[in-house]
């Protein structure tokens, strides 16, 4: 009712679990609605009070993170713990759109907690999603108003403008993003995008590289650098 936006971390398979805990699981996203969820195993972390037990009773050694290829190494990887990570996810799928807010929802928000500009994003987003970008810009560009230093009015914009084909428009404002907080690599990545749709690619390289610089690790700007290496 406030306009909090929930997001929830479940993890499943955990030693002496059964179907009857799964259910309460599924019970309790149904009554608390998440906008959005992530399920995992329940995995070893050196160091951990799990991880001690389960190396005295000789389940786990040291030598299995030198030796796996895993991605995790997980608690359980029988067909029970699979089945109930499956159960978790269906049951997120099945009350995602419960979930979601709707217009008259953002209204009440605002009636209750005043202007906040996260409001102003959820509601533009579900325009983009319903691929309405003129009214997402309508809804950007009053929160652009009310909170002229927040640098995601103008990302939001800049994708609003993109998705309209204003590409000009969307480096203008990925542009005042930039000047708002230079430190930031989003505004840099977006901008590139952009400047390589319009075919201006010696531009787009140049600011993919100090995005880049800014952040080396983000797989957008990896695909954009392995991209450059093809065409060279």
């Amino acid at each position: 009712r406030a306009g909090v936006y929930l997001s929830v971390y479940l993890m499943t398979g955990m030693d002496g679990e059964k179907d009857e805990d799964t259910q309460k699981s599924i019970e309790l996203i149904k009554r608390i609605l998440p906008g959005d969820g992530m399920v995992s195993p329940v995995a070893y972390y050196p160091g951990t009070a799990l991880y001690n037990k389960m190396k005295k009773a000789g389940r786990i050694n040291d030598d299995i993170w030198f030796t796996s290829a895993e991605s995790g190494i997980f608690l359980r990887n029988d067909k029970a713990a699979k089945k109930s990570m499956l159960n978790l996810l269906n049951g997120l799928a099945q009350e995602s759109g419960r979930g979601q807010y709707t217009l008259s929802d953002f209204k009440s928000h605002r009636e209750t907690g005043g202007e906040c500009w996260v409001t102003d994003i959820m509601e533009g987003d579900i325009f983009i999603k319903e691929q309405d970008a003129r009214r997402a810009e309508k809804v950007y560009g009053a929160m652009l108003k009310k909170f002229p230093d927040n640098i995601w009015a103008y990302l939001r914009m800049g994708k609003a403008k993109s998705i309209q084909g204003d590409l000009e428009g969307a480096l203008e404002f990925y542009g005042a993003a930039r000047e708002l907080i230079p430190q930031f690599f989003g505004s840099w990545m977006k901008t590139a995008e952009v400047l390589a749709a319009l075919g201006r690619r010696r531009e787009a390289e140049r600011f993919a590289a100090e995005a880049m610089r800014l952040n080396p690790y983000d797989e957008r700007i990896l695909t954009m650098r392995v991209i450059k290496s093809l065409d060279t």
